[in-house]
């Protein structure tokens, strides 16, 4: 979705170090300062988003463990807050990030009158382990495209050692793909 502004990685590095500046988390009050913990946040919403993880859900989902494991309730309140925070200045800086694309494009396709562009063929080579994003991008890809080939890579007889290839292997069949 071409027309989406994407943040920048600059701009998604001063959106979290404003955040950082203007909270008080006093769970991270510790390690803010030091140079990599802008980055490590930065690294801990691209794994949520790649996880397909919202704010909402995650939000419930460390509600749930302050529940559960109260002394910790401060550092699920603080990483909750943050992401919360996060999402709602890059949207009131008209910015999403490349990992929302996808829903925007959903949104977009439901208003689309009409049959979409079909590929005919594409192929996927050298992945083997694919984040939960990635694989609703081939749910898409697959209703617009006649075939899709994705190789994986895996020994017979020894799939202990290959078990990120047995989980996506997994995955594909379950949106339809079959194995040769």
């Amino acid at each position: 979705v071409s027309d989406i502004p994407v943040a920048s990685s600059l701009t998604r590095g001063m959106i979290i170090r404003d955040l950082i500046r203007e909270n008080a988390w006093d769970y991270f009050e510790e390690v803010c300062e030091q140079p990599g913990f802008p980055s490590l946040m930065g690294q801990f919403i691209t794994e949520l988003k790649e996880s397909r993880v919202s704010p909402e859900i995650f939000r419930e989902r460390m509600n749930a463990l302050k529940a559960f494991e109260p002394a910790y309730g401060a550092k699920y309140e603080a990483l909750a807050g943050f992401y919360e925070q996060y999402e709602e200045r890059l949207k009131k800086q008209g910015f999403r990030d490349i990992q929302d694309a996808l829903p925007v494009w959903r949104k977009r396709q439901k208003k689309i009158k009409g049959p979409l562009k079909k590929f005919r063929s594409i192929w996927i080579d050298g992945f083997f382990d694919f984040s939960n994003l990635q694989i609703e991008y081939l749910r898409e890809l697959s209703s617009v495209t006649d075939e899709i080939t994705v190789t994986l890579t895996v020994e017979e007889g020894r799939e202990d050692v290959f078990e990120a290839v047995t989980r996506t292997r997994q995955s594909l069949e379950n949106l339809g793909f079959q194995v040769r």
